[in-house]
């Protein structure tokens, strides 16, 4: 998903809306970064490549780290100028700021990005239930047979009629 950002290098004369462009294009390049990391790790996921996994995992990490950072920093930013840090507030924020709709354009493309990797990470949570509950189940199942090979086998020498109430007792309603 490769996104040029659109924030110029430098915006204006204010500082607040240079730090702010800088800030929001690192966290375009990050986001951009998180979003194909997401991505391999539901491929990684899908192949249950367990190596390729712990390799996206831990370079995930950083990355995150690295965007809650710089949302912080747009946070003080956005607040020091006396606007709250949601929609309205950054909205109002931009509006003030030179430069304006190349500030907003990449302020729409990250949260574009951002709504992207949250349906991905949804999507790889769900890859990994599922995958837990086909574990969970071929355990239970694994458990099942072997008990049941077991008295199967002991039931064998007994012979057929003793195997039969056997079998009734172990698994009620005569099922095997």
């Amino acid at each position: 998903m490769n996104r040029q950002p659109l924030v110029p290098a430098t915006v204006g004369e204010s500082p607040a809306a240079r730090e702010f462009a800088e800030s929001l294009r690192r966290a375009l390049e990050l986001a951009a970064r998180l979003e194909e990391l997401l991505l391999a790790e539901g491929g990684a996921l899908e192949a249950r490549d367990a190596s390729r996994l712990h390799e996206i995992v831990v370079a995930k990490r950083p990355l995150v780290a690295a965007l809650e950072h710089e949302t912080q920093q747009q946070r003080a930013l956005v607040e020091a100028a006396g606007h709250r840090f949601d929609p309205l507030g950054i909205e109002v924020f931009f509006y003030a700021l030179p430069a304006t709709p190349a500030i907003a354009e990449s302020w729409r493309q990250l949260r574009q990005i951002a709504r992207h990797c949250a349906e991905m990470n949804r999507a790889n949570a769900d890859l990994i239930e599922r995958g837990r509950e086909r574990e969970h189940a071929g355990r239970l199942d694994h458990r099942h047979r072997e008990p049941r090979r077991e008295r199967a086998h002991q039931l064998d020498r007994l012979g057929t009629r003793q195997r039969l109430q056997l079998v009734d007792q172990v698994a009620p309603g005569g099922g095997r």
